[in-house]
């Protein structure tokens, strides 16, 4: 029976995911386009409504966002593969970026890129590795509730089979209980 009840819900989530995606897409194109009209016209002042166009934009993206991860979630509960969408990305781009989001989502911390050179490029699924980064500095944000610095370090490593990116975020928060540590990759942990 409670095999049946979380197939049941991972279908439906499935289902839910799916469905949302299409009216998503619509919300993201019309944004996008209304932005482009408005800034060709110039008739209308564009700041504030421009502000607000990014704003529904943004949010519409980041709903498909968390719908991809409710689809992976049920993809890899059904036992299939998640297909990565692998495309050119420079890791340090990509971590200096995710480090001035999360900059402004506090006073009291100091989110502070460490990386070996300029750039570090390779195939990566660029959307689950910021999805991946930022919920891990969004923690680390969290976790240390008195500031200090954040830090995400990018490195490229060498070894016989080839060249390793490393990524790494340390700060100086709570950190987890050593009792928790066995369970930390058990499902709602």
């Amino acid at each position: 029976v409670y095999k049946r009840q979380v197939r049941t819900r991972d279908d439906l989530m499935a289902s839910v995911s799916h469905d949302l995606k299409n009216p998503l897409a619509s919300i993201i194109g019309t944004t996008q386009l209304l932005r482009r009209r408005v800034a060709r016209s110039g008739a209308v002042p564009t700041d504030r409504l421009d502000e607000l166009l990014a704003t529904i934009d943004a949010e519409a993206s980041q709903m498909v966002s968390q719908l991809d991860e409710i689809l992976d979630l049920a993809r890899l509960q059904a036992g299939q593969q998640v297909h990565l969408e692998r495309r050119p990305t420079d890791l340090i781009g990509l971590a200096h970026r995710l480090a001035e989001e999360c900059q402004l989502l506090s006073d009291i911390h100091r989110v502070v890129v460490e990386a070996d050179g300029q750039t570090l490029v390779g195939s990566w699924d660029t959307a689950r590795l910021k999805r991946v980064l930022g919920n891990l500095l969004s923690n680390a944000i969290k976790f240390s509730p008195n500031g200090g610095e954040i830090q995400l370090t990018v490195a490229r490593r060498g070894e016989e089979a080839g060249d390793w990116a490393v990524l790494a975020i340390s700060d100086h928060g709570l950190g987890i209980p050593e009792a928790d540590l066995p369970t930390i990759f058990e499902r709602f942990r």
